[in-house]
């Protein structure tokens, strides 16, 4: 019985990093000002913006998703230089080794994306990096967010590069934007603490075990 005790408690479950992966292309609706995606420990909330305040308050803004991706739907399901899309991290980030990705898409030339990190909802926050910095690619690959507990809100909003002005006169539109096609989580769940009545439950069967090895060398001997 004691061996058996002790084998139990060795075979506690081990951490498993696992990898969620919520993509926008696969719907065609208005999801209001905010959706939640997946379940705990790896669910996210996205949220919609209008403004582009950086230290204060932004007015809530309607989601769109298409099969291009996600967007606002008062912005032609783009996200824009005018507007902006947030994600909540705070569950995933309580997952030991926790990481995000993000990826872009519908992006023209002259056309660009930019990163902030806010640990208040509805501002935009700290610029951390865009694709105007040299880092990363325009659109259509993953793209890791650098220290994602440095923030709980991390929010994606559209910014003009050098040929901006030709794309409008080659595409006849002054709208720059870009959809969300997809956000990554990663991390492994925190592994279970043993309560206290497992340890006495171990203890005693180390105690078991080493009694009976005892008795058996006493009647070898």
């Amino acid at each position: 019985m004691f061996a058996a005790l002790l084998l139990g408690a060795a075979s506690l479950p081990l951490n498993a990093t696992s990898v969620y992966t919520y993509t926008f292309e696969t719907a065609s609706a208005d999801l209001g000002e905010s959706h939640s995606y997946g379940t705990a420990p790896y669910a996210i909330t996205v949220y919609g913006y209008d403004g582009t305040s950086t230290n204060s308050l932004n007015t809530p803004a309607e989601l769109s998703e298409t099969t291009s991706g996600l967007g606002l739907a008062g912005s032609h399901s783009l996200v824009t230089t005018s507007d902006f899309v947030t994600v909540d991290f705070a569950d995933p980030e309580t997952l030991n080794g926790a990481t995000a990705d993000f990826e872009v898409g519908d992006l023209s030339s002259g056309e660009g994306w930019e990163l902030f990190g806010s640990d208040t909802l509805g501002e935009l926050g700290t610029p951390i990096t865009s694709n105007t910095a040299g880092w990363g690619t325009a659109a259509n690959a993953w793209e890791t967010i650098p220290n994602l507990a440095d923030y709980t809100y991390y929010s994606l909003q559209a910014v003009k590069l050098p040929g901006y002005g030709q794309m409008i006169a080659n595409c006849g539109t002054s709208s720059a934007g870009f959809t969300v096609l997809g956000v990554k989580v990663a991390g492994a769940s925190a592994a279970p603490t043993p309560e206290p009545a497992t340890c006495v439950m171990v203890g005693l069967a180390l105690i078991g075990l080493s009694l009976g090895t005892r008795r058996l060398c006493s009647r070898r001997g």
